[in-house]
């Protein structure tokens, strides 16, 4: 059983062939642009643009699928399509308050398993 809730370092440690080299690289540059787009889609929802929400929540879920946070890949996906469909920003703000727990949940496993590579 994995110690962590949201990423799957198994799936990580395959996608990057088992080169750990690679894989601290790898999450390295994640854990920096992971929080850079985050910040960038809690503008344009500080913003209320609902295109850039949708762009924003788009841009940031094959990183999620990659290291194995599925969970975290369907909310950007809920949170994207709600924005693309005009929903009503007093629904959107829940799901990504919701989400921005999660996502930092995720990068705190994430900077974790970092820190835990040779």
């Amino acid at each position: 059983m994995s110690k962590y809730l949201y990423i799957q370092p198994d799936l990580i440690k395959n996608n990057m062939f088992g080169d750990d080299q690679m894989i601290k690289t790898f999450i390295g540059m994640y854990l920096t642009h992971c929080q850079t787009d985050f910040n960038n889609l809690s503008q344009a929802v500080e913003q209320q643009d609902l295109a850039e929400i949708s762009s924003k929540a788009h841009h940031m879920k094959p990183t999620m699928a990659y290291i194995g946070a599925k969970e975290l890949h369907v909310q950007f996906q809920v949170l994207e399509t709600a924005a693309r469909r005009g929903t009503d920003l007093a629904l959107i703000l829940p799901l990504f308050h919701d989400l921005k727990k999660q996502f930092n949940h995720v990068m705190m496993e994430l900077d974790h398993f970092y820190s835990s590579l040779s």
